[in-house]
């Protein structure tokens, strides 16, 4: 993500590539939208006796937490802890 951001102008990290569709810094902030949310289920179904998620509309979420309004860096720095997390519960899962 780092590498191919780099060499992207701020133009083209918050232009959607055509009507429609999102721009780098939406579907990274959907991401951290998604890891916020859905985050803890990988936790919640390798620690706890849960049966049932609820679902959420990341979406949606995404429009009202003001995510796609942060600055990519910022975005790519927190995403990359939410998964260097994520990853430590599954080690310590294995472990």
């Amino acid at each position: 993500m780092a590498t191919v951001s780099a060499e992207m102008t701020e133009t083209q990290l918050y232009a959607a590539p055509a009507r429609g569709e999102w721009s780098a810094n939406e579907v990274l902030a959907h991401l951290r939208s998604c890891a916020d949310m859905r985050g803890g289920c990988i936790q919640a179904i390798l620690f706890e006796d849960v049966h049932t998620l609820r679902a959420v509309n990341t979406p949606h979420l995404d429009q009202t937490n003001g995510l796609s309004q942060t600055e990519f860096s910022a975005l790519a720095a927190s995403l990359s802890g939410a998964a260097q997390r994520t990853v430590c519960h599954i080690a310590a899962a294995a472990a």
